[in-house]
């Protein structure tokens, strides 16, 4: 074969590898770049799952909170309704509007207490439960006026916390100072901070119940 002729041909098939290899190359880069976009779409989809499953927990969890809000807010609504009368009808008592020498009117006092008394042990927490218990203990037992004080201070104050002031900062004084008009030269601001024992000690009465 003519050297001269072999030269061109060798020429020809080098172009045609190369054009080849480059196509080749070519065609793995633009596979990759599929690959690659295919996997940040597989990525994306599975990120937008996420956020479509993680969008609906938090409604879930918003329309628990809004549930649970409503009911509590419900069940406040009920111990308002459920307090109001029986707090009017102590407020009567203590001011003497209620005359319990009256027959009529001590049997309407005493079926609105026992009224309440058991819607109290029913939606009342605790200690609004307990506080009216002691109260109407006391109230039973004919006690002085110091230690009926407060009690009903204590279960105003318990009253308070129910409501919806579970943190308040006021106390039993605090319950009593805009109701009772000889409040400080009755001392009633050291009386009703001190514990129950000493407030009964004090006032020379025996609870039948014994010492508190």
């Amino acid at each position: 074969m003519d050297p001269d002729l072999a030269v061109p041909a060798i020429s020809s098939g080098a172009s045609i590898l190369v054009a080849v290899i480059s196509a080749a190359t070519a065609i793995i880069i633009a596979n990759r770049a599929n690959s690659r976009t295919l996997v940040q779409a597989e990525r994306n989809d599975a990120t937008s799952e996420k956020l479509k499953m993680l969008e609906l927990e938090y409604s879930r969890e918003r329309d628990r909170e809004s549930t649970l809000n409503e009911l509590e807010m419900r069940l406040a609504n009920q111990k308002l309704e459920t307090f109001t009368p029986m707090l009017e009808l102590m407020e009567d008592a203590l001011y003497k509007r209620i005359n319990l020498d009256d027959p009529k009117q001590l049997r309407n006092f005493v079926s609105k207490t026992s009224r309440f008394a058991m819607w109290v042990n029913l939606i009342g927490s605790d200690e609004v439960a307990r506080s009216y218990a002691s109260f109407q203990q006391a109230t039973y037992a004919s006690a002085p006026p110091n230690v009926l004080l407060w009690h009903y201070a204590d279960f105003l104050l318990a009253a308070r916390r129910d409501l919806g002031y579970a943190a308040t900062m006021l106390g039993r004084p605090d319950m009593l100072k805009s109701l009772l008009r000889d409040f400080y030269s009755a001392s009633m601001e050291r009386k009703l901070s001190r514990p129950l024992s000493e407030v009964v000690e004090d006032s020379g009465w025996t609870p039948p119940w014994g010492k508190t």
